[in-house]
């Protein structure tokens, strides 16, 4: 049988056409029509997708499905019809966190070029290292897994299955704006009147939140070196400089050197200043100190509310305002004896601390613990009243876990 697809000549007849041929000539106009049925679109050429493009393998190992590179450059001259008509890329092992991403959705040997989604939605694969982590980005030398993290990266999670370890999630990859970081001063040099360089080394949270900030690990992407201070490029400035300890939000700026090179320097905002006669502030560092209660309530019974605080320290200048206080109810201590009782002892001053003995010859001691649900509290460790007498926790707040502390017993009522 000859060509079924032979094209024909004008004037040739095309009486007799086989079945095959007239078949898939129906089956392509039907396609066709389903495929811009609704779009009100011609029969023009479709588009590159942007989205998805063909990535050279250039990691040095060969690569599964969901592995991830990182875009190191254009795979043809940018300049080049190629290079425009179709975006194509390299993958290289990542260096570190850039949001450069590329995931593939294709096994792809050694300087194989394979499909990988660089933006928009795309099932990958991500080593999530806390369940409340919602971004991701490179980790370096990794190319099995996309690494969780706190602040945000190049890819956002969502959804994952909420579990810790390395899973398949939904990830929108996009390249987010420049964000300040965490970084700890680590040295202070002057460079001049009234101006410092400082060097730096990144933080990152602790496993739990409130246990503050640790140094961040190169390989995880923590960078270090020299930064400087942005307040203090003003002219005539007199603020103090920061000190070594203390930790700053950091911004990483890129811009063009005078040779043409990308040039990378760390800025940060730190202004605090000398002692001022003319502040209206009344401390006399011209500093102004505020404590602020940071939740974490508890109650010993009726007896007292504790609240764990933080001092903030503003700049002279700074105002406050008053507001309508927090109120919080105060719950008593159900006793065995009538509800009354109970009320008095738990609102009579004398009931706490360190009364006088009435006869008692009793003595308790406590020990400041954490007391799960509440907080910081004091915990009886020892001693027994005599019958008819009781005590009371101390009535002030321990200042170090295990600090130790006693009471003498009283009599009840």
């Amino acid at each position: 049988m000859g060509d079924p697809f032979k094209k024909v000549q004008p004037g040739d007849p095309i009486d007799g056409i086989p079945a095959e041929t007239f078949n898939t000539f129906i089956d392509a106009a039907l396609d066709f029509k389903a495929r811009t049925r609704g779009r009100g679109q011609k029969a023009t050429p479709q588009a590159p997708q942007r989205t998805i493009i063909p990535v050279k393998n250039m990691s040095g190992a060969d690569r599964y499905r969901f592995d991830v590179l990182e875009i190191s450059q254009p795979l043809f001259n940018i300049n080049s019809d190629a290079g425009k008509e179709r975006p194509m890329a390299m993958g290289v092992k990542p260096g570190g966190p850039s949001s450069k991403i590329a995931v593939l959705l294709e096994p792809a040997k050694v300087e194989e070029i394979a499909r990988a989604c660089v933006s928009g939605v795309t099932v990958a694969r991500v080593k999530l290292k806390e369940k409340w982590h919602d971004w991701v980005d490179l980790k370096k030398d990794e190319c099995e897994y996309l690494q969780s993290r706190v602040e945000p990266g190049g890819g956002y999670i969502l959804w994952s299955t909420g579990q810790v370890g390395t899973q398949l999630v939904l990830l929108k990859i996009s390249n987010p704006p420049p964000v300040h970081f965490p970084a700890k001063i680590t040295s202070v040099e002057s460079i001049g009147t009234g101006r410092y360089k400082y060097g730096f080394t990144e933080q990152e949270k602790k496993e739990k939140e409130h246990h503050g900030w640790k140094d961040k690990k190169e390989e995880d992407g923590g960078r270090s070196g020299t930064a400087f201070n942005l307040v203090e490029t003003v002219a005539d400035a007199t603020c103090v400089p920061a000190k070594a300890g203390e930790t700053v939000w950091m911004e990483e700026v890129h811009f063009t050197g005078e040779g043409g090179e990308e040039k990378i320097e760390y800025w940060f905002q730190y202004e605090e200043y000398e002692d001022d006669s003319s502040s209206s502030s009344s401390s006399g560092s011209g500093e102004l100190t505020v404590d602020v209660p940071t939740c974490g309530m508890y109650n010993q019974c009726g007896t007292y509310i504790a609240f764990p605080q933080v001092r903030i320290h503003l700049p002279p200048g700074a105002w406050y305002e008053s507001i309508s206080p927090t109120l919080v109810p105060i719950y008593e201590c159900q006793s065995s004896g009538d509800d009354s009782s109970s009320s008095d002892s738990s609102s009579d001053d004398s009931s706490s601390g360190d009364p006088s003995s009435g006869g008692c010859t009793g003595v308790c001691g406590w020990e400041w613990q954490w007391i799960d649900g509440y907080g910081m509290g004091w915990v009886k460790v020892s001693g027994e009243c005599e019958p008819g007498c009781t005590c009371d926790p101390p009535d002030y707040l321990g200042s170090v876990p295990g600090e130790g502390a006693t009471t003498n017993c009283y009599p009840v009522g």
